[in-house]
């Protein structure tokens, strides 16, 4: 490949885009772009119509087999201030939902899978997002392919990029700076779901340690069990009897986060000190996260009762239970995700309020400190650490609500979030695809659990263990319809 690479000027060639249309960009610089750094041939690359019968059709279709994964370009005219929005502050990308929506229609026909990688460029500017059954999240921001070691080096750091994040686990993290939203429950559905029903790999982490509801949810005794950081620090006593983890019916590995004797001291004093402190916890954070992230990148080994040989497994899904608030385990939570699913309660405004202080205020400055970490991550942002918000997932906790009763429920929610969440972060940037009446412009996706499904009840019944086969009917009939919109083409 290196030989074909040598070739082309690539400066020379970006140099001629300048305020080209995109037919111009395509043809002289991402068609040839394609060819060289990924290995497609011009037979490879192709359009393809919508699938649902509209006249929207992808600018470039580049056809995997065996050897490469498929890909879709959405080509820009150079310059284009029609590109997705990117604060090079805090690495936060925002504005991708023309991409997001054809990865979440279009279907690769030939190979019969859902096309895993997708890319905007305007031959100089290029952001490579991830498309996991349907679940898209941005992975690469290039802001100027021609800076640094040049295009040749990016180009080819983009391909590696890509190969080695197609390998990971997607993180996935409920979190809403309100407690009683659901979070924990929301996490148990899909830990539970994505395991049993659709045979995940998964891997589930509690990382409220104050009440580990989510491991109570599963009848775990935390007293029973290392702290899950300390254990992946190497900080724990090897003579110690307690476990490392817990496994379920193959699937499902379990670990718990727990509060150590200076965040209970300082939670019961009222003052979080260094676990509250953004400065305090930064270098804590970043150290822990890449502790962390290399465990569920590269999977871990789990002793094995009355055997000597340890199981080593790696996970397709990690679910991260956050505690509410804002302080060092819902910061490490939120550092670590791909994705952060927040549900709220729609009618009640401080579940709302509180998740547009996150997006405005804690967010952007958590990534500002966290974001880049290298010099060459300066210079263009390979292996983003950018969350999307994925989901609202809206639970509906009084079906008497005489509003409910009398009113469309699209209008309610409509009447209550225009309310809330008017010129916010939420609405500008990051929640995408209209959906309900009364709400312009982007707002947000929604899933709508239904007045009978109420997830309190849920939790309720589950941490009781009562009624074990009425609880895992409510996770089935749950987990269908909050997986089948978060995962589309995630079938079988």
């Amino acid at each position: 490949m290196k030989n074909k690479e040598e070739k082309i000027d690539w400066n020379r060639v970006i140099d001629s885009l300048s305020e080209k249309n995109e037919a111009f960009v395509e043809d002289k610089f991402v068609k040839p772009w394609l060819k060289t750094f990924f290995g497609y041939d011009e037979d490879a690359m192709t359009r393809q119509d919508s699938p649902k019968g509209t006249k929207k059709r992808t600018d470039i279709l580049a056809l995997g087999d065996n050897q490469k994964f498929s890909l879709i370009v959405e080509v820009k005219h150079h310059g284009s201030k029609d590109f997705p929005e990117f604060n090079p502050e805090t690495g936060i990308v925002s504005d991708f939902e023309q991409l997001t929506e054809y990865l979440r229609t279009f279907y690769d026909n030939v190979n019969k899978s859902y096309i895993p990688i997708g890319i905007f460029t305007d031959g100089e500017r290029i952001l490579v997002v991830r498309n996991y059954y349907g679940m898209v999240f941005p992975i690469i921001y290039i802001k100027n392919l021609k800076s640094g070691k040049g295009v040749v080096y990016w180009s080819n750091e983009i391909v590696k990029t890509i190969k080695k994040k197609l390998n990971e686990p997607v993180i996935l993290t409920t979190y809403n700076n309100k407690g009683g939203v659901g979070k924990t429950t929301v996490s148990y559905i899909l830990a539970n779901y994505l395991s049993k029903v659709k045979k995940k790999s998964v891997l589930a982490l509690d990382f409220d340690p104050l009440q580990s509801d989510f491991s109570r949810l599963f009848h775990l005794d935390s007293g029973e069990f290392y702290d899950v950081i300390d254990w992946l620090e190497g900080t724990v006593d090897k003579k110690d009897k307690k476990k490392a983890m817990s496994m379920r019916d193959g699937n499902l590995v379990l670990a718990l986060a727990k509060a150590n004797e200076s965040s209970n001291e300082a939670m019961k004093k009222g003052n979080l000190n260094k676990y509250s402190s953004l400065s305090g916890s930064i270098t804590k954070i970043n150290s822990s996260a890449k502790t962390i992230s290399k465990l569920m990148k590269q999977g871990i080994t789990i002793p094995q009762p009355g055997s000597a040989t340890p199981l080593h497994r790696k996970f397709d899904v990690v679910i991260i239970d956050s505690p509410p608030g804002w302080w060092y385990y819902s910061m490490l939570a939120i550092s670590l995700s791909d994705v952060i699913i927040p549900p709220i309660n729609f009618n009640n405004g401080s579940s709302v309020i509180n998740l547009v202080r996150f997006t405005n205020q804690y967010f952007p400055e958590l990534f500002k400190h966290l974001n880049p970490t290298t010099k060459e991550e300066k210079i263009n942002f390979l292996n983003l650490r950018s969350p999307v918000f994925s989901h609202m997932i809206i639970n509906f906790f009084d079906k008497n609500d005489k509003e409910v009763k009398e009113k469309d429920l699209d209008q309610v929610v409509a009447k209550y979030l225009e309310k809330e969440i008017k010129d916010s972060f939420i609405r500008n940037s990051l929640f995408r695809n209209e959906r309900a009446d009364g709400i312009s412009g982007r707002t947000f996706d929604a899933i709508r659990l239904p007045l009978n499904r109420s997830i309190n009840q849920l939790s309720s019944l589950a941490l009781e263990d009562k009624d074990r086969k009425k609880v895992e009917n409510e996770v089935l009939k749950l987990g269908e319809i909050i997986v089948s919109d978060l995962f589309p083409f995630m079938r079988g």
